[in-house]
């Protein structure tokens, strides 16, 4: 004979239905895996985080625990994707997941990742709340400094087409070094622990070849002032050499433009 919290839990069972028979399906603002390529074009367009929650159709407590996943705040206006582990995956979410260490085992899990898909953060099974909510805290830190970080190049290379290649070097190597503490902060939401030491250029891996190609980009502008120079088109020269040699940085021929503007200068004097 059953007791009387026996009964209860039976007719809880009756009429919620058997737990392992939870079907698992998109929330409002979710969509499914066959809708991934629109959803990654929205973020794009939108400049947003994609979400990519992989968790079992059908289930129990696995289903329970996507749900949640589901409904954590700051998800909002986010391009959100849910994936079935019973269906193939996508290409676009292999590239994601792939490049997740040592994940660990069960499911749901919940992948963020730039627009260009680069991964932004991973939330473990079973996480605690506030685990997940620290994760999505340093997603939205790295998309803003991701946006402020591509200003600022965009900036500092429109500045070299005038001459300012000290500024320009300066802006490659504190994005770069800020690139590294983001990407030590990224692995850590799958628990690997590195060092900024440890890790290459996470998010804009183009930027070691570009610090590499300031000096002879500089020389080269140089040699165009030098020619105009010798030409005798002193405004030209001067134009082009004057803001590289007020410019600051590591960059070696900053010094021989100050040097060649002093000439200049001292050229359009004696003009007669």
């Amino acid at each position: 004979m059953f007791h009387r919290a026996g009964w209860a839990v039976l007719a809880l069972m009756v009429l919620s239905g058997p737990v392992c028979g939870l079907t698992l399906d998109p929330l409002p603002g979710w969509v499914t895996a066959g809708y991934l390529d629109k959803a990654i074009e929205f973020a794009k367009k939108k400049d947003v985080p994609v979400v990519l929650l992989y968790a079992p159709q059908e289930g129990g407590g696995e289903v329970s625990r996507a749900r949640v996943y589901m409904r954590l705040e700051g998800l909002g206006g986010w391009a959100r994707v849910l994936v079935y582990e019973s269906a193939r995956p996508p290409a676009a979410f292999q590239k994601v997941a792939g490049q997740v260490e040592a994940p660990g085992e069960g499911l749901p899990v919940m992948y963020f990742a730039t627009p260009e898909l680069r991964i932004l953060g991973f939330v473990q099974s079973g996480a605690h709340k506030k685990t997940s909510y620290r994760v999505i805290v340093h997603v939205k830190e790295t998309m803003t400094w991701l946006k402020k970080s591509r200003e600022d190049i965009e900036s500092a290379e429109n500045g070299a087409k005038i001459g300012k290649f000290g500024t320009l070097l300066s802006t490659y190597q504190r994005i770069n070094n800020e690139d590294k503490r983001a990407g030590v902060a990224t692995t850590a939401t799958w628990n690997i622990v590195i060092g900024v030491d440890e890790v290459d250029t996470f998010y804009f891996p183009e930027l070691p070849g570009k610090m590499g190609e300031v000096e002879a980009h500089a020389e080269s502008y140089l040699q165009k002032a030098r020619t105009e120079f010798g030409l005798k088109n002193y405004e030209a020269a001067r134009k082009m050499v004057y803001p590289m040699a007020k410019d600051k940085g590591e960059v070696t021929a900053l010094k021989a433009a100050a040097e060649l503007l002093e000439q200049i200068d001292a050229a359009m004097k004696a003009k007669p």
